[in-house]
Parts: C-alpha cells; structure tokens; sequence
C-alpha cells in the first residue's frame, strides 16, 4: 500500500519577507515622510521668501526716504536730528563716486561702517539689491539696497543695510524641526496603519487559520463570520458557500461510488456465479447462458451509463450539433409502442425543429418512454408543441404517479422511490439522471408532475431553432 504524501502546510502570513500589513506600514510611512518634507520644504522656501521680502521693502523704505533727504538738504543732512530714526534703523553710508576713485565714504552711521559694504554703483535714481551681503566686521549675513542719488554735479549711492540674522535662524529652527518631526510623525503614522490594518486582517487570519484546519475528514467545518456586511464579512460568507459545495460535491461522489459498486456487485456476482455453473456443469448451458447474456447487457448499459454522467460532470457532454426534428424522433417511439400493442398510446405532434445531437435526444425520449410504460397501467400520451420558441416534449401514464415532494429528487443518480422496483422494473435507477444531464447539455430543462390521468407527466423543454445558432463546424 503506497504511503500517503501529506502536503506541507500553507505559509503563514508572517512567514514572508514583508506581510500585507508590514507592507501597508511601510507604504503609509514612505507616503507621510514625502508629503510632509516636501511641504516642509515648500513652506521654509515660501516663509524665508516672505521673511527676506520683508527686510527689503523695510530697506528700500530708508534708502528712498535717505535719498530723498540727501537730494533736498544735500549730504551733511543725514546727520540732522529729523534723520536720526533713519540711522537707528540700522547701519547706513553715503558713498560718493568720483571720476578718478571706486567710492569713498561721507558719511556712515558708525565708525566701523568707515569702508563700502557693497561694490554696486547704481545710476542716479536707480535701486539695486545685493541679497547676499555679508558683515565686513562680524561675517554675518545681511541684505544691502543701494539708491544712486544726484547733488549738483556730485553722484552719490546712499547704502542701508539690514541683518539677516533673525531670518537664517527662524528659517534654521523650521529646518531642524522639519528633519525631526517627518521622521517622528512618519512613524506615528506607520505605527497607526500597522495596528488598523492588523485589526482588520485579523478576521482574515482567523478565516485563513479555520481553513487551513479543514481536511477532507471534516468538511462539515465553516470559517468563522465577522460583524459587519464588509469585504472580510463577504470573504467569510462566499468561503463557507464554496466550502458547502465542496462538501456536497464530495457527498456525491461518494454516494455516486458506493451505489456504482453496488450496482456494479450484482451482475458481476451473477456472471461469476454463472460461469462457476458452467465450469462445474456444462449441461446446464442451455439455462445458464442466456442468463449471462442478460446480464453482460446490464453491465454494459449500466456502464455506458456511468460513463455518460461522468462527461456529464466533466462539461465535456457536447455532441454533435445539427438541425433535428423532434416530432420524428418522438413519432419513432409512437411507431415502436403501438408496435408492441401492450399500451394505448395517444399522440400529438406538431413540427418541431431544433439544434441538438440526435443521438443523444433519441436517448432521452427512449429513456422516458421506457420508464413510463414500466410504470403505465393501459395508456401513454406523447406530445410534442412548439411554444415561445421552445420545444416542449411531455410524456405522460396512467401509472402510480410521484408524490409532489419526491419530483425533484427522481432526477438523481440511483434513486428508485419504490424499493421494490429493482432492476426487474427499471434496471439502476440511472435514466432519469441522464435524461437530466442530456437536456441540460442541450441548454433545456427537464420535470415532472402530475398527468390528466393522475399518473405521471415528464415535460422537456429545449430551444427551439430560432432561439439557437448552430456551431458553425456543424454547419
């Protein structure tokens, strides 16, 4: 007996390099630290433009106001009281531009503003702006806006300058802050999607847990169902469906095998039992070989049975397709019940053409013919209409009937409702099925209910020919 493989058991979630919710951090983090540097970085680069815009409309305020003061009063009135607020606003020079020299300072605020700040000489009227100045005395960072000036035949630039200072540090606290907080609130936000996203799997790992638990032995299993009509409550609710369909599936294949090996038993037990006789005494061949051919016939046609349903099952029962008249093919079976005169047979039959394998829909009509005239106390009805565009085949006894409960079940495999019709009155309980399975394949349907004579009435329904294209290889 070959050992049996077990399968090794499915990967847990946190088996891999990164997990769903590992992954869902991660991306939110990345997320976060790029929307909050990138508009930390467009706020320091708007604030510190705001900021430096600032000191230099202040700047080109006191360099108007101080040129203006130079060209009505001349050089000497800077120093005048009324111009005392311009210099306590912050350093200040008078640069005259002669014709032989780069500049010299005539005046200036401070002694140790005594040299020029800045190399522009800008035309009498004229503002420039050297954002990028720095302290000749103490190095630090300063803006300096310079307005020419004319006096006579003297051209002077009346220089101001303003400290930087206080605007590289605020712009250097906002840098600092922004290299720290993204990081930090990077991982506040990563932290928070990681527990969210965990306590949302975690119905997801219980379903995955319940269904790595469930074996073949204990199909009857369902994963646990989540509050709530979200994804995971949908996920849980279609996992338990497909799990009851497995399980009915596996039922029946179960049923269907142990009623095929019991079908099967009886005429290979006879035939073992015969061929015994036959070795053991010859002289009965007379009584014992016709009893093999009836039974070889069984066995074959309950074979071909098996293996029709089992195309069935697999989709695989398409057979030829072509245009096909039921009213003949019903007409036959007419034809072969009067024949034998056991039964009154009533028909009617309209013309009545569809697409279809003729073969296979001969098998049909014969199998419910066959099985309403075993069942038929005197009379049968066959009856064939074309309605709404279908083809509608009823056949229908005078026998016993079936109870309203036990119609749909008269479709399964191995049912017989009576246990007392064995195969003396109906052989494996498997026409109907195929008939079912047929009809189906054919895009029909197929019941059964009660007929005018209180007996039984099967009713096919099939589309008609111009309701179905046919394949165009049958063509």
């Amino acid at each position: 007996m070959p050992a049996h493989r077990h399968l090794p058991p499915a990967p847990r979630a946190t088996e891999g390099i990164l997990g769903i919710r590992s992954q869902a951090a991660l991306v939110a983090m990345l997320v976060i630290a790029f929307t909050l540097f990138t508009g930390g970085v467009v706020m320091i680069l708007v604030l510190g433009s705001a900021l430096r815009g600032g000191v230099e409309e202040s700047l080109r305020s006191r360099a108007a106001e101080a040129s203006a003061i130079v060209a009505a009063e001349g050089p000497g009135a800077l120093g005048a009281v009324e111009a005392r607020h311009l210099i306590a606003s912050g350093p200040l020079q008078l640069v005259e531009h002669g014709p032989a020299d780069a500049g010299k300072v005539v005046y200036t605020s401070s002694v140790i503003w005594d040299t020029p700040v800045t190399a522009l000489n800008p035309e009498p009227g004229q503002v420039l702006v050297d954002p990028h100045a720095t302290s000749p005395h103490t190095g630090d960072p300063i803006m300096v806006v310079t307005h020419g000036v004319q006096v006579g035949n003297h051209d002077y630039d009346v220089v101001v300058a303003g400290s930087l200072v206080s605007v590289e540090r605020a712009l250097r606290q906002d840098a600092i802050s922004l290299l720290v907080g993204v990081p930090l609130l990077s991982l506040l936000g990563g932290l928070a999607v990681w527990l969210v996203v965990g306590r949302t799997l975690r119905p997801v790992e219980q379903i995955r847990t319940a269904v790595e638990e469930i074996s073949v032995a204990d199909l009857h299993r369902r994963v646990p169902v989540p509050p709530g009509r979200d994804e995971v409550g949908r996920l849980a609710t279609t996992m338990n469906a497909m799990l009851d369909r497995i399980q009915h599936a596996q039922d029946s294949q179960r049923r269907f095998v142990a009623d095929a090996s019991h079908e099967l038993r009886s005429p290979v037990a006879a035939l073992g039992a015969g061929l015994e006789i036959l070795a053991e005494r010859p002289e009965e061949s007379g009584a014992v070989v016709p009893l093999l051919k009836t039974e070889t016939r069984h066995l074959a046609s309950l074979t071909e049975g098996l293996l029709l349903l089992a195309r069935a099952d697999a989709g695989t029962l398409r057979g030829r397709r072509i245009d096909v008249d039921m009213d003949d093919i019903v007409g036959a079976e007419v034809v072969r019940l009067r024949t034998a005169g056991r039964l009154k047979v009533e028909a009617h039959l309209e013309a009545a053409r569809l697409v279809g394998d003729p073969d296979e829909l001969h098998r049909v009509v014969r199998n419910l013919v066959d099985n309403a005239s075993r069942f038929a106390r005197s009379r049968l009805g066959l009856t064939v209409v074309h309605e709404d565009g279908q083809v509608v085949v009823r056949i229908d006894d005078d026998g016993p009937g079936i109870p309203a409960d036990e119609r749909a079940r008269v479709f399964e495999r191995f049912v017989r409702l009576d246990p007392a019709r064995g195969r003396s009155h109906g052989g494996a309980g498997l026409g109907l099925s195929i008939v079912s399975s047929i009809v189906a394949a054919h895009g029909g349907t197929v019941e059964a209910g009660e007929s005018p004579w209180g007996g039984t009435r099967i009713s096919i329904r099939l589309p008609g020919t111009d309701a179905v294209t046919p394949d165009p290889e049958d063509s």
